[in-house]
C-alpha cells in the first residue's frame, strides 16, 4: 500500500499469522484487495506523513460484517491527537484524531458494499468528508482544525494497543496527499477511483 505521492511508504506484517491476505476479485474480475479477518489480522506503517500537516486522504473498502467498533486505520499511541482513528462505530462511519473529535459521524454504512471515503484535514478550513464523491462534503466541520501532533505505531487493520478494534473486511486502495486538495483535485481522484472500482460517485 503506498501512503505517499513522493516515495514508498509500505505497510508491512513480518509476523505470518497476522497477516491479511491477498483477495483476487473480491469486486469483481480482476479488483484486488487486501482482506482483514476482524480477529489479528493488521500492517504497519510509517504515520509521520500526516503529523503537523494538512491533508487529503481517500480509502476503498468493504467492510463484511456490521459489527461495531471496527477501524481500518488507527494507531497505537493513546496520547491526544497522536493518531488516526477512521472505520466504524455504533454511530456509524467516523474519523478523528484521537481524543479530538475532527468530524461528526456518518450513517452507520451497510457491509458487503464499497464506498469510497475522501477525508480533507485542513488547519485553515477545518475537516470534510464525502462518501463516494459529490460536490458538496456529506459532513463538513469548519472548527476541526487542530492537527496530528505525532503519529507514532500507525496501522491498518485496527487501532489501540495489540489487537483492538479490528477491522472486518477488504482494503482496495488508498491514496493520500500531505495538503489539502481543492475540489477539482479532489474530484479527479474520485473519478479515477470510481472508474477503477465501478462506485457510482453521488
Amino acid at each position: 500500500s503506498d501512503l505517499s505521492t513522493d516515495s514508498a511508504n509500505n505497510a508491512r506484517q513480518l509476523v505470518s499469522i497476522y497477516r491479511p491476505q491477498y483477495v483476487a476479485n473480491s469486486i469483481s474480475s480482476n479488483i484486488a484487495g487486501v482482506r482483514f479477518d476482524g480477529v489479528d489480522d493488521y500492517l504497519s506503517f510509517d504515520g509521520s506523513f500526516f503529523a503537523n500537516s494538512d491533508y487529503t486522504l481517500f480509502v476503498v473498502e468493504k467492510r463484511l460484517t456490521s459489527d461495531t467498533q471496527e477501524f481500518f486505520i488507527g494507531g497505537t499511541n493513546t496520547a491526544t491527537a497522536a493518531q488516526l482513528m477512521i472505520g466504524h462505530s455504533s454511530q456509524g462511519f467516523i474519523w478523528f484524531h484521537y481524543r479530538h473529535i475532527i468530524n461528526t459521524t456518518h450513517p452507520n454504512l451497510s457491509s458487503n458494499n464499497p464506498y469510497i471515503h475522501s477525508l480533507r484535514f485542513s488547519t485553515s478550513l477545518g475537516s470534510a468528508y464525502w462518501l463516494n464523491g459529490g460536490s458538496n462534503p456529506d459532513i463538513y466541520n469548519s472548527a476541526s482544525k487542530t492537527p496530528l501532533s505525532s503519529y507514532n505505531g500507525a496501522t491498518l487493520g485496527k487501532s489501540i494497543g495489540n489487537i483492538t478494534y479490528p477491522y472486518n473486511g477488504i482494503l482496495f486502495e488508498i491514496v493520500a496527499y500531505n495538503r489539502a486538495l481543492n475540489d477539482e483535485e479532489r474530484q479527479l481522484v474520485e473519478t479515477y477511483l470510481s472508474e477503477k472500482y465501478n462506485i457510482a460517485i453521488n
